[in-house]
Parts: C-alpha cells; structure tokens; sequence
C-alpha cells in the first residue's frame, strides 16, 4: 500500500477525498488542511503521492510543490483547482492537474498514473 497525503483547507473535501483513497484504490490516506502542517509532514514522513487542492491560506499548493522541488524533495503531486487558469501552473511543476468538479474515474486513474 501506498501513502497519499490529501491537503485541502476545506475539511469537507479532505473527508471525501481520504474515503476515496482508503475505499477505493486501497491505499493508506494521510490528510491536511493546513498547507504549512503538510510540508513538515513530508519532510519527515514517507510520502508516495500529494493530492492538492490549489487555492489555500498561508501557502498555495503551487507553492508547496515549489518549495520541495527547491529542497530536493521529490514526491509526485495531483493539483486540483476549480480554476482551469491553474493547469498550464501545475503542469509546469511536473505535476497532474485535475480540474474540479473531477470524475472518480479521472482521480483513480490520475492516482495510478502517479503510483
């Protein structure tokens, strides 16, 4: 199994994605709403996937995946925005971009790409 940390400030989005992940591609489901908590959480934890939402306080997830690229810290990244002017951003990043609303079909296949 995998570990998948979900960052989203919106706690509602955090529950739905983390039942997705345990019930569905049965992996382990690390969550954050708090972008500065999830940076020390990969730092210091084994991480194999981050699913972000974009748009947060204190540090945008563009921001997030910036600051570990810059430390060296490798770890894939799934961006998410109801925005479509962030794709061409994450995409830039190395990163998938999932436009909300997304299907359960395209994060499935968005998390196994990236697995």
């Amino acid at each position: 199994m995998k570990r998948i940390l979900v960052v989203d400030d919106h706690i509602s989005s955090v529950n739905v994605l983390r039942n997705i992940i345990i019930y569905s591609t049965r992996n382990i489901a690390e969550t954050s709403t708090d972008p500065l908590e999830a940076y020390e959480l990969i730092k210091k934890n084994h991480i194999d996937l981050v699913i972000s939402d974009t748009e947060m306080p204190g540090m945008t997830g563009l921001e997030l995946k910036a600051r570990l690229n810059k430390e060296g810290i490798n770890v894939p990244f799934i961006g998410m925005s109801g925005k479509d002017e962030y794709e061409e951003k994450w995409r830039e990043l190395g990163c998938t971009f999932l436009q909300k609303p997304y299907s359960l079909d395209d994060l499935k296949a968005a998390i196994e790409a990236n697995l």
